[in-house]
C-alpha cells in the first residue's frame, strides 16, 4: 500500500503542476492582451494629451488679437473633435462673450449684453443657432462646448 499512496501522489502532483502550468501559460496570454490593451489606452491618453496641449496653445494666439479680455479659457472637446475658445469682453454694458472654434474660426455662441443679443448653436452646428435670453442661459447652453 506504500507504492500505491506514493503512486497516487505522484499522479495528483503531476495532475496539479500541469494543471499549474495550462494556468500560468493562459494567463501570460492574457496579461499580453491586457498589457496591448493598457498600451492603447495610454497611446490614446497620450494623444488626447496632445491635442490639448496644441488646443491650448492656439487658443492662447488667438486670444492676443482681443482687447479688453477679463477672462478666457480654452478646451479640447473630445467628442467633437474641436479647440473651442470662450472668450469675455468687457464692455459698458457688461462682459459680451463668444464661444468660438479656433481651428475653423467659426462661431458657436455669443451673448452681447449692449444689445441683448444671445445665441448659441444647437448640438455642435453652427448654422442652427438658437436664442437664448440671458447671460446664466448662455453659460449653461455653452456648458455643451467647454464640458466635453
Amino acid at each position: 500500500m506504500g507504492n500505491n499512496l506514493k503512486n497516487i501522489m505522484k499522479k495528483l502532483l503531476l495532475c496539479c503542476a500541469t494543471g499549474f502550468l495550462v494556468l500560468f501559460l493562459s494567463g501570460c496570454a492574457n496579461s499580453g492582451e491586457i498589457g496591448q490593451a493598457t498600451s492603447q489606452i495610454d497611446n490614446q491618453q497620450a494623444n488626447d494629451f496632445d491635442l490639448q496641449i496644441k488646443c491650448a496653445d492656439v487658443a492662447n494666439k488667438a486670444s492676443e488679437q482681443y482687447t479688453s479680455i477679463t477672462s478666457y479659457e480654452n478646451h479640447w472637446n473630445k467628442s467633437l473633435g474641436k479647440c473651442f475658445v470662450k472668450i469675455s469682453v468687457g464692455t459698458s454694458c457688461g462682459n459680451g462673450k463668444t464661444v468660438f472654434d479656433v481651428v475653423e474660426d467659426r462661431d458657436y455662441a455669443m451673448y452681447y449684453p449692449c444689445n441683448k443679443e444671445c445665441q448659441v448653436s444647437k448640438n455642435g452646428n453652427p448654422n442652427d443657432m438658437q436664442t437664448c435670453h440671458s447671460e446664466a442661459e448662455f453659460d449653461k447652453l455653452v456648458q455643451f462646448y467647454m464640458n466635453n
